[in-house]
């Protein structure tokens, strides 16, 4: 392993107090996208699908980075940065333009619109775009290793694609680890035609995952074509739903063409995948500096699955429910610009965590649920630390609040008719463990939901209180996070 920073600076320095300016390489995003376009293709998705998607999807990197770009400050931003949240940033913006604007007169162009904002980060001196060709050694990995992992999440559910995941894998520690080259060369050798039969072999319709894809379409077709306002299941109603991963396949199906059942289950659990995959990389590089515990890192949360563990749940790439996927790619997004804020490289960021946090409640409700418990968690417990009231992070969990309230009352129609009881009856999983409790009331659903939750992360918390209250020495508390992690796979295993 080549022993180099894990943060490849993309920052052009001034010695004034001028704005940072970012560069932001251009052929390592067309690199990226060209990737994109070919795991397309071998996902069955047609030529002219693909390619339409694909410039799509340039469009909402370059207008979503741009709109990041606008908000960084004293700091800069990683191609996986400008991409990953980019796109989350775009899409949002996009579709969210094409919503608005659907019935009036600029409805065919409105969601091109947000591409406005990438001129206008270079006119304020906040991007600039480089175009030189990078041939770095470290890159190339990367793309090895956020490829592998997005073939990991999305195995679970496509089978197919385990086999090249885990070619990329061979490869990814045959350039990291010396040692391990003869070992991993040879498994990679025989992965190769596994691979390549593993496509070859897929039978007719297997993206085919839950009947409710057939739900999914609806919800598409209606946001492509009319808008949230009305709903193809019921006539002269709007569609009070968690509906903004359809609105992203709808309006590639509208522009594109696309035939029924490709968007919502090839194209767009691909892009969120390897959407996901590089913002999660790009929180580790925030929080940490060991490039090697970043690529296993990336492996591991890859191929965790909490079906296993828990017998009921969620994998990290639910493809029978984009919303779900989506609403994890927001999530994440959020959670970068709160790393931001906390670290204070981002400036006047309030339009960042409003539009985030009203994104995350209009991918899915339960994780705005999760999100105003961990951001209220985190005032309250900054008020504490402190002693006195940073207002800043007042402001900032007050946007986000707010952003969750207006998304939860505009979109899924704040708390009345089918919405009712869908922000707070979120435990689902004890019905499928001990029966149903329904009958019971809300009230005791809750109980019994919060002594198997406490059940299932008893020993989790109890550690984390162990390891923030017991004066330890840095090699005790290494030693307690080893054994832990080993605790954590020892149970795992028992399970079965």
């Amino acid at each position: 392993m080549k022993n180099q920073d894990v943060r490849q600076p993309d920052l052009i320095t001034n010695q004034s107090n001028e704005p940072t300016v970012f560069a932001i390489s251009l052929n390592i995003v067309m690199l990226l996208t060209s990737a994109v376009f070919i795991a397309l293709l071998i996902s069955g998705v047609p030529l002219k699908i693909a390619t339409i998607a694909l410039l799509i999807v340039v469009l909402q990197i370059f207008a979503g980075g741009s709109f990041l770009a606008m908000f960084v400050y004293k700091s800069h931003l990683t191609w996986k940065e400008f991409c990953g949240v980019g796109l989350a940033i775009g899409s949002l913006l996009t579709f969210g333009f094409d919503q608005v604007f659907r019935n009036t007169t600029i409805s065919s162009f409105a969601w091109i619109l947000p591409i406005l904002f990438f001129p206008l980060s270079i006119w304020k001196s906040r991007l600039k775009i480089d175009v030189t060709i990078a041939r770095n050694y470290l890159i190339t990995t990367e793309f090895f290793v956020i490829w592998a992992t997005a073939l990991l999440i999305l195995s679970p559910e496509w089978f197919w694609p385990l086999p090249l995941a885990l070619l990329l894998i061979a490869i990814v520690i045959w350039r990291e680890i010396p040692k391990w080259r003869k070992p991993s060369a040879i498994i990679a050798t025989c992965l190769i035609p596994i691979s390549i039969f593993s496509i070859l072999i897929r039978p007719i319709g297997w993206w085919i995952e839950d009947t409710d894809v057939a739900l999914y379409e609806a919800i598409s077709r209606t946001l492509g074509h009319w808008g949230f306002r009305d709903n193809i299941n019921g006539a002269g109603t709007s569609t009070n739903y968690h509906w903004f991963a359809y609105a992203w396949s709808g309006l590639i199906d509208r522009i594109s063409g696309s035939p029924e059942w490709v968007s919502n289950t090839r194209t767009i659990p691909l892009l969120i995948a390897v959407g996901t995959v590089l913002i999660i990389w790009a929180i580790l590089e925030r929080l940490s500096h060991s490039r090697m515990i970043i690529i296993l890192s990336l492996f591991a949360i890859g191929g965790f699955d909490t079906v296993q563990t828990w017998g009921r749940g969620f994998k990290l790439g639910i493809i029978a429910s984009p919303s779900q996927m989506y609403g994890l790619f927001i999530l994440l997004a959020f959670l970068f610009v709160f790393i931001l804020g906390l670290k204070n490289y981002s400036k006047n960021s309030i339009p960042l965590f409003f539009l985030l946090s009203f994104g995350v409640v209009g991918s899915k409700v339960a994780h705005g649920g999760v999100l105003a418990g961990a951001i209220g968690f985190f005032w309250l417990a900054n008020l504490f630390e402190s002693r006195k009231l940073n207002w800043r992070h007042t402001w900032l969990t007050i946007t986000t609040i707010a952003g969750l309230a207006l998304g939860f009352y505009l979109i899924i129609n704040g708390g009345g008719g089918s919405s009712r009881g869908m922000l707070f009856d979120q435990f689902g999983f004890v019905d499928g463990i001990s029966g149903d409790f329904r009958p019971y009331g809300l009230a005791i659903h809750w109980v019994a939901g919060l002594i198997f939750l406490f059940g299932f992360l008893g020993l989790q918390l109890v550690g984390l209180v162990a390891y923030s209250t017991f004066a330890t020495t840095s090699q005790q508390k290494r030693i307690l996070r080893s054994s832990a992690c080993w605790i954590s796979r020892i149970l795992y295993f028992c399970h079965y």
